[in-house]
């Protein structure tokens, strides 16, 4: 009895495992079936129709490919082509969104020699989250109506081309748009107001272009920014205050514009700055305090403005600098010691020239003397002697404090045997004893003109290989001009 009972339990638990398997395989064989069913997935007969349009609207069998081994040039000669399957250079596609297609994605196409219209037929590809057509020939205004139906789209670069026009009025359409770069076209007129709509806007880089209009305050609304960037366009009016409320900022370039007016001291809110650049414009006023709060800047360019009042000291807080750059404005009164932080350890560049600077050259400058490359005080007003050790261990390239009042000797300890100095000119100053001769190997040009150096020429030029210019006139230095240095020249 217990026997039976035995075989029937075993016989029900083979029929449950029988059952199971089948099921299985079952399964198995409709997922097997549905991904080949997926993987044939083609675009569908709008998009794919659309696609070719573009092909021939941007003279496709004149494109570029790249050698790639993961994808293949653009064929439509071949019987029902399938840009997803064959995976077409320069196309991603969505194909788990439907059933029954795929649908294109991105289009990616740089350097690919695309010339032509802006095609209308991008506007069919509704789910697109990328478009990046950059550094080609592409010409004509972008459609207001493509604007209106790409409403996926993360990402506009239309950069390198030779685009015109307005920037669409309605680009708020692209809701979701993280990028938008248009830089070096030829797009013209005023910022439009609803471009300020883009609150997921991340980068703007619209520079080299032909843009017009003031600033609106409505830039404000775009908090998301990490990148802005309008140099070389024609916009006029002044920097908006509410620009400190970027916070996210970390590039920041309106360089060669129009601007006037102060540098807002909301600028000190942009904490995560890392560079600022608004040279070539017509900024007046002190640089301001607060300026010193960017902390996370490297690169720091006021060129060419009209920015007066002294350098605020606060500008030693910034230990991660590596350029400094307030050449060409109005800029006077003495350099601020606190500038010089012993913390700064980065700074390779400091451009100071063409100003109205006064005062001693102060001792601490040998803080940032041990990483300076490139360092220039010409044409200020600056007096008193050259500090002998604040150079001791410079690590200089090139050295220009022409045209000031500095004078006595110019100690040719003051810079160690060996260094890689290229360029020096300190002439039109009022330097006396001999002319500074270390054994510079690399030296290219050398300039010590209107000066009062006396004695004869030294015959360490003669170790420089690479000397190109030399000029020492307007001294009263005697002797003979030696045979190398006119071969060295010529």
């Amino acid at each position: 009895m217990l026997l039976m009972l035995y075989l029937k339990a075993w016989e029900r638990l083979f029929s449950l495992i029988l059952l199971f398997c089948y099921f299985f395989l079952v399964t198995c064989d409709i997922s097997l079936f549905s991904r080949s069913v997926q993987v044939t997935k083609n675009l569908p007969p709008s998009e794919l129709n659309a696609l070719y349009n573009f092909y021939i609207s941007l003279n496709g069998p004149n494109w570029h490919w790249f050698n790639e081994s993961a994808t293949i040039p653009w064929n439509f000669s071949v019987p029902n082509p399938n840009p997803c399957l064959q995976k077409w250079q320069g196309l991603s596609c969505n194909c788990l969104s439907s059933p029954s297609y795929c649908y294109l994605d991105e289009i990616n196409l740089p350097l690919h020699n695309l010339s032509g219209i802006f095609p209308q037929s991008v506007g069919t590809f509704t789910s697109l989250t990328r478009l990046a057509l950059l550094r080609n020939n592409i010409t004509g205004s972008i459609p207001t109506a493509v604007i209106a139906n790409l409403t996926s789209l993360t990402t506009l670069d239309l950069r390198n081309n030779l685009l015109y026009g307005p920037i669409p009025w309605n680009i708020n359409k692209i809701a979701n748009l993280q990028v938008l770069s248009l830089e070096n076209n030829f797009f013209e007129g005023p910022l439009p107001r609803n471009l300020f709509r883009l609150k997921a806007l991340k980068a703007l880089l619209l520079q080299y272009n032909m843009l017009n209009g003031t600033l609106s305050s409505a830039i404000s609304d775009l908090k998301q920014l990490q990148e802005l960037a309008l140099s070389l366009n024609h916009f006029t009016g002044t920097l908006p205050i509410g620009i400190g409320n970027l916070t996210h900022l970390q590039d920041l370039e309106i360089k060669f514009n129009r601007l006037h007016g102060p540098i807002p001291r909301t600028i000190g809110l942009l904490t995560n700055l890392s560079n600022l650049a608004f040279s070539g414009n017509n900024l007046s006023q002190s640089i301001p305090f607060e300026i010193g709060n960017l902390t996370q800047l490297k690169s720091l360019n006021l060129d060419q403005n009209r920015l007066t009042g002294s350098l605020p000291g606060s500008l030693g807080n910034l230990t991660k600098l590596f350029q400094l750059y307030i050449n060409n404005n109005l800029v006077f009164g003495s350099l601020p010691v606190a500038m010089f932080n012993s913390d700064v350890k980065v700074l390779t560049t400091v451009s100071l020239g063409s100003n109205l600077i006064t005062g001693k050259l102060p001792s601490e400058i040998s803080h940032w003397a041990r990483t300076l490359q490139f360092f220039s005080l010409s044409r200020n007003r600056m007096t008193g002697s050259f500090p002998t050790e604040s150079f001791s261990n410079a690590s200089l390239r090139v050295l220009s404090m022409n045209f000031n009042f500095f004078y006595g000797a110019f100690p040719n300890n003051s810079f160690p045997n060996g260094t890689v100095l290229i360029d020096i000119d300190i002439g039109g100053n009022s330097f006396s004893g001999s002319p500074p001769s270390n054994h510079w190997p690399v030296l290219a040009y050398y300039l010590a003109y209107d000066n009062y150096f006396d004695g004869v020429i030294s015959p360490l030029f003669h170790t420089s290989s690479r000397l190109y210019y030399f000029e020492i006139s307007h001294n009263f230095l005697t002797g003979i001009v030696p045979d190398w240095l006119s071969r060295s020249i010529l």
